[in-house]
Formats: C-alpha cells, sequence, structure tokens
C-alpha cells in the first residue's frame, strides 16, 4: 500500500494510512452494521464499544501480522485510530461527564483532527515494518 501523501488529500485520508486497513474495515464494517439499530444511543455505544475493543486489538495486530516493532509508531497509529474514528462518526464528546449533560463536538473534532494530522509527520515514522 502507498504511504506517501498528495497535497489533495483530506486530513482524514492521509490519518487513515497510519492505521493498519484491517482495523478500518472492521470499524467500518461495524459502522454499517449499527446504522439500522432503533436508537442512535445504542449505535453510538456499540462504536464505542467497537472503538475499545480495536484500540486493544491494534497494537497486537501491528506487532504480530505486521511486524511493527517500533512502540513508537504503534503508538501514533493507536492516536491516529482514535482521532480517526471520532472525525468518522459521533465526534468527540464535550461537556460535564458528573451532570451527564454532554454532547457530540463536530468542531473539536475538527481541531483535534487537523493538529493530528500536523503532528504526527514530525516523528518521522516511516509506514515499513523494518524501522
Amino acid at each position: 500500500m502507498d504511504r506517501t501523501s498528495s497535497s489533495n488529500e483530506s486530513y482524514v485520508d492521509r490519518l487513515v494510512r497510519l492505521i493498519p486497513a484491517e482495523v478500518v474495515a472492521a470499524y467500518v464494517a461495524v459502522q454499517g452494521l449499527v446504522a439500522g439499530f432503533d436508537t442512535q444511543v445504542a449505535a453510538n455505544r456499540a462504536l464505542e464499544v467497537t472503538a475499545c475493543g480495536l484500540l486493544v486489538v491494534l497494537p497486537l495486530f501491528a506487532w504480530r501480522v505486521q511486524g511493527v516493532r517500533s512502540v513508537l509508531q504503534i503508538i501514533l497509529a493507536m492516536g491516529s485510530f482514535v482521532v480517526w474514528a471520532a472525525a468518522v462518526s459521533a465526534g468527540i464528546y464535550t461537556g460535564d461527564l458528573s451532570t451527564g449533560s454532554l454532547k457530540q463536538d463536530r468542531v473539536w473534532t475538527s481541531i483535534v483532527l487537523v493538529l493530528w494530522t500536523t503532528l504526527v509527520p514530525a516523528f518521522r515514522v516511516t509506514g515499513r515494518p523494518d524501522q
């Protein structure tokens, strides 16, 4: 898979290249399944559980299946997955957790997406498993 970036790519497109394709495919598949849920709350909860599960699986998959040995690359892939998943689904929640007054905030999600995508290249991590 080509891991080079072009200037006409969106931030989400750039970010998704850092995440194993199988993890992205699993999340997108579950997104399609939960679209038929009766309530948005149930769909969001299913996506949150899926994201947490995939976040646990991602480093194991990268280490064992892809042969990635760079801990930094695995950490950046995990962070990229969290930011990407928030960007393509419900978004980042803001508000007061103690009162339960949380809301989906697409503005903060977009800000985090732009900052993360801008910050990650500073680490000069390549897509090759041997580095």
